[in-house]
């Protein structure tokens, strides 16, 4: 029996056979009530301390009973009442899965028994037994018996541990979670948004909320793990046999059931024979005394849920949007101190700044609040790993490196380095000081794109699957717009995505090639033309994607041979586009000026930016003057005092 009691549970049934003074050798549950009140931050001394109870007044009172007791020869004995708060304890830790009886065990099944020596006791010194529960069970996790808890998580708990992160602004969705729970009928949540915006964090700060209030201690918050739950389900029935034990025994109106990417639930367990898991839930979503918080993304959302029109009328959708810079920025200065603690690394306001700025430019197919977090977790690891106290540029820059997996060239390296277009460069370094406000570059090239894709590759490290090669000659109709954004609501493929909007949303930089838009229908076009001014594109599930870290490279290189009458000019067509970048030559040498170098070009036959960089590279630093001579077809430099 005593292998399931704890040490301090086993010392305080020690204490209490020395309290036998009053008993006659007799061990009664007055003399275990002595024992807990003698024990050091025991509950029972702290929750009797509260209402003013002293160890004198109980010693009083149990010398005021008349307790008759049959005389024993033995050195001691266990009343049966004392015997039953024991056992008592036992089953109370088997209610709520805890490995070992403690003192607060003990001290619970001694009030919920009643009929014994130590609740008179308390009685008649004012005190009420049911209200003493309460106070034990707002210190103490007692909540009703979890039969598969292997497949649960009790948020609840973990927020009274601590052990949840903070939960920092965005209360118009707590408040919204809360009456929404609070509807009689279909009193259940589905959050709905985009990867990353924060959801399963909103529930984690409604069980920080709960925990906070003593109004909500009455309930919990539990997450089920559906991957537990599905793994070892190998025959038929197994699946649909666990989770309606579960499902039955936390149904309640205390009790509230969070499920993470709830659109798994849609033909889960399904076979031949069997129910899915959303056929099982639905007559418990139709009870006001079950509780259900989802949370999916919007593309599962309408890919999974909606089909389902019995499934989606149960629910009550709450949008999540992602919360802008500014909101991000508090949310990951009031979790800094997290951080700052695990890591033992210090983090400026002005690097805070800079990890939203990089997260925002760096990462757009994330959204914040989730890629601001990560950057910042990163380059705390980076800085704890590289030995500073205190969070660098060097360090954020390394963690975006990191995350994203593009380990391109640094700025002074882009700027020594031999490629093809050398007028590229300042695009790139435009990119990576963050000073880009659409996308990297759009440029227009006439045949072969292969040495520009060399360039990109060598100063950004793009490998092969990050480049989109798009043919527009094919893209004759207007509904041709579906292939690279996805269908409409109603149509075919609406499920899917776009090629275009899927390539920019799986890779963080791109590189997208474009060939014969003037072929194309005129509403492709004036989708290229807007693509190219805006920041962003919405795909067919509204989902806004950013440019900030693509490459549009359009190309021109066939011909078609048209049948027929044709009237009007090709060349009026919507394909005049207007890039960044047309690869005139041109010199820029502005960046000499960084090294100590003020150079003044004359003339040139051709771009000499990488020219003169490699001729001044043995002057010593100072004012010069370039000629270029197309007699010796060579520059002359001139030192200028």
């Amino acid at each position: 029996m005593f292998e399931k009691f704890s040490n301090q549970a086993k010392n305080l049934i020690y204490e209490s056979r020395k309290k036998y003074l009053f008993s006659n050798k007799i061990i009664g549950t007055e003399n275990l009530l002595l024992a807990m009140f003698s024990m050091k931050d025991s509950i029972c001394r702290f929750l009797l301390t509260e209402y003013d109870v002293s160890l004198e007044q109980i010693e009083e009172e149990i010398a005021k009973l008349h307790i008759i007791r049959k005389e024993i020869k033995e050195f001691y004995v266990y009343t049966p009442a004392y015997k039953e708060v024991l056992h008592a304890s036992l089953q109370i830790i088997d209610e709520n899965r805890s490995e070992l009886v403690n003192e607060e065990h003990i001290f619970l099944a001694l009030l919920r028994h009643k009929n014994n020596v130590s609740c008179y006791i308390l009685e008649a010194l004012g005190l009420n037994t049911e209200d003493l529960i309460e106070d034990v069970k707002e210190v103490f996790d007692f909540t009703k018996p979890i039969l598969e808890s292997k497949y649960l998580t009790n948020l609840s708990l973990l927020a009274r541990e601590d052990k949840l992160a903070p939960f920092i602004g965005r209360e118009t969705y707590l408040d919204r979670l809360e009456k929404v729970l609070s509807r009689k009928t279909k009193p259940n949540p589905l959050l709905v948004g985009n990867a990353g915006v924060g959801k399963t964090a909103i529930v984690e700060g409604l069980a920080s909320k709960f925990n906070k209030y003593k109004r909500y201690h009455h309930l919990t918050i539990y997450t089920l793990r559906m991957s537990d739950l599905i793994a070892g389900s190998r025959y038929r029935g197994d699946f649909e046999e666990r989770i309606v034990k579960v499902l039955d025994e936390i149904k309640g109106e205390n009790n509230i059931l969070f499920i993470d990417e709830i659109h798994n639930i849609v033909g889960t367990g399904n076979s031949e024979g069997t129910l899915d898991a959303a056929n099982i839930l639905k007559p418990y979503l139709a009870r006001s005394d079950f509780k259900i918080i989802g949370a999916t993304t919007l593309d599962e959302y309408n890919k999974h849920i909606t089909k389902d029109k019995a499934l989606t009328r149960r629910f009550q959708v709450i949008f999540v949007e992602e919360p802008d810079k500014e909101e991000t920025r508090n949310i990951i200065t009031g979790i800094k101190r997290h951080y700052q603690d695990f890591h033992n690394v210090n983090v400026s306001n002005e690097i805070l700044d800079l990890i939203l700025d990089e997260a925002c430019g760096k990462m757009s197919s994330k959204n914040f609040p989730d890629k601001a977090i990560d950057v910042l977790d990163e380059s705390f690891t980076v800085a704890r790993f590289n030995g500073h106290e205190n969070i660098l540029k060097e360090d954020v820059e390394e963690a975006i490196r990191n995350i994203t997996g593009v380990f391109g060239l640094n700025i002074e390296e882009i700027f020594k380095k031999k490629i093809n277009y050398p007028e590229i460069k300042k695009y790139i370094v435009n990119y990576l000081v963050g000073s880009n406000r659409k996308n990297i570059m759009s440029v227009m090239l006439n045949g072969d794109a292969s040495y520009l894709l060399e360039d990109i590759g060598d100063l950004l490290n793009i490998s092969e699957e990050m480049i989109l090669k798009l043919d527009l000659k094919g893209f004759k109709e207007y509904s041709s717009i579906s292939r690279l954004i996805g269908s409409p609501p109603g149509y075919v493929g609406f499920d899917k995505g776009g090629v275009l909007t899927e390539h920019l949303k799986r890779y963080p930089i791109s590189v997208v090639l474009l060939s014969n838009i003037k072929f194309s229908h005129y509403s492709i076009q004036t989708f290229i033309h807007e693509m190219l001014k805006n920041e962003s594109i919405s795909d067919n599930f509204g989902n806004k994607i950013s440019l900030n870290s693509v490459i549009f490279v359009c190309l021109d290189t066939t011909k078609e041979v048209k049948l027929g009458f044709v009237e009007g000019d090709e060349e009026d067509s919507l394909y005049d586009l207007r890039l960044k970048s047309d690869f005139r030559k041109s010199t820029n040498l502005s960046r000499l000026k960084h090294v100590g170098y003020n150079v003044k070009v004359n003339d040139y036959f051709e771009d000499t930016s990488e020219i003169v960089f490699d001729l001044l590279s043995s002057y010593p630093k100072g004012n010069y003057e370039v000629n270029y001579s197309k007699k010796t077809r060579k520059h002359e430099i001139v030192k200028v005092e």
